[in-house]
């Protein structure tokens, strides 16, 4: 998870505060994590317009690597990708966001940083009974149709004990109104036009 950090620090101070914070500086280990990135930068509309990178040189071997010691495999320098004897130790990699590229820049500039902490799954198991879950929703589903069924055993009950007061009930509403059927209306016609020709 990524949280962005508008306030602009130097290269040091973005790195403690990521660490205070239980997190690192901004990684990006391939090139779907890069386009996710600089879509939810765009999206965000910040007026930040650098960002630190969590990578350092290694003098040593003369390269460029993330700081948990794995190199970075994914760049994007734009153009072209600065000659190692050029990098120094006091310059740090910064992403301009504008175009997606990395730059060089010294540790001591002021930039926005993102703080990027990785999945631990061990964590989300020993926080699961802290946050909402979704184990509740049978629980409330079976506890509704047990209450359901428990009312219509109950109103079932009371109507067999009190069958009586029901039925006098019922018979209030239940006014009788004769109805009339067509075939006696048919019949008494036939009848009357008959005795009307035998007049």
């Amino acid at each position: 998870s990524f949280s962005t950090v508008l306030n602009s620090m130097s290269f040091e101070a973005a790195h403690e505060f990521c660490k205070k914070e239980g997190s690192n500086l901004l990684t990006i280990k391939d090139e779907d994590e890069n386009s996710f990135l600089l879509e939810e930068l765009f999206a965000f509309g910040s007026s930040v317009q650098m960002v630190w990178l969590n990578a350092q040189f290694d003098g040593d071997n003369e390269t460029i690597k993330w700081f948990d010691g794995t190199p970075t495999d994914q760049s994007n320098w734009g153009i072209r990708k600065p000659e190692m004897d050029h990098v120094k130790p006091h310059l740090c990699i910064a992403l301009r966001i504008a175009e997606g590229v990395w730059q060089l820049s010294p540790c001591q500039e002021k930039k926005g940083f993102i703080c990027k902490m990785e999945a631990d799954i061990h964590a989300v198991k020993e926080h699961s009974g802290k946050g909402p879950s979704h184990s509740i929703v049978p629980l409330a589903v079976a506890l509704t149709l047990i209450v359901i069924l428990a009312l219509s055993t109950l109103s079932f009950c009371i109507y067999k004990h009190n069958r009586g007061v029901f039925r006098r009930l019922a018979q209030f509403g239940n006014p009788y109104y004769p109805t009339t059927n067509f075939s006696t209306v048919h019949l008494e016609e036939n009848i009357l036009i008959c005795d009307l020709e035998k007049t």
